[in-house]
């Protein structure tokens, strides 16, 4: 029998975001069913992904009905518009697996995966314990200014960072966040796994 989706991604951090949002306690804020999934990050990171993901899930295409692939913009190497990296990537996986492109997703992150993390600013207080400035907005270098509070109340960046961040994650978050590469997740697993 079949898994329902296999996900590649660029790295334990995104790993661990997307198993946390998939996962049981929290797919209710996707408006998802209970789904079969496996979530697996590829070594060479950004690039590996963009140039490496049809071998990867080439292996898995027998196992899953549906494959994804999410990556970062910043790192890929690729100078063009995220769009045209996800056509790039999902015309290059249906042409190496038995995958139709309807069976296939690709999700580029621009800048990268820290801008998901400002959707749940509101949320900065209950996670570092400390006092965190008030962010009404996104920053222009998500990365950098998430960085930087770390440095502030002194945690490291970490996967399990990641997967505590995306535990605060509440229906709320998921119809107001307006970030390209958020929404198509959540439309294409509603797509495809919806309640």
């Amino acid at each position: 029998m079949k898994g329902d989706l296999i996900v590649l991604v660029a790295d334990k951090d995104m790993k661990a975001v997307i198993e946390t949002l998939i996962e049981e306690k929290s797919r209710h804020q996707l408006q998802i069913r209970a789904i079969e999934f496996r979530v697996i990050n590829h070594p060479n990171r950004d690039p590996g992904v963009r140039k490496g993901a049809h071998e990867v899930l080439r292996i898995h295409q027998d196992d899953y009905v549906k494959a994804m692939v999410i990556l970062d913009y910043e790192g890929s190497g690729f100078e063009g518009l995220p769009e045209e990296l996800e056509e790039e990537i999902g015309e290059n996986v249906v042409r190496n697996t038995r995958w139709k492109r309807d069976d296939v997703e690709v999700i580029v992150v621009k800048p990268e995966l820290e801008i998901w993390v400002w959707g749940v600013a509101d949320k900065f207080p209950d996670i570092f314990g400390k006092k965190v400035p008030r962010y009404d907005f996104k920053p222009s270098r998500p990365k950098e200014e998430f960085e930087k509070i770390l440095r502030e109340v002194g945690r490291p960046q970490s996967p399990s960072l990641f997967r505590e961040i995306a535990r605060k994650v509440n229906r709320n978050h998921v119809e107001n966040c307006r970030d390209r590469a958020f929404r198509k997740l959540v439309e294409t697993l509603r797509g495809w796994f919806g309640l």
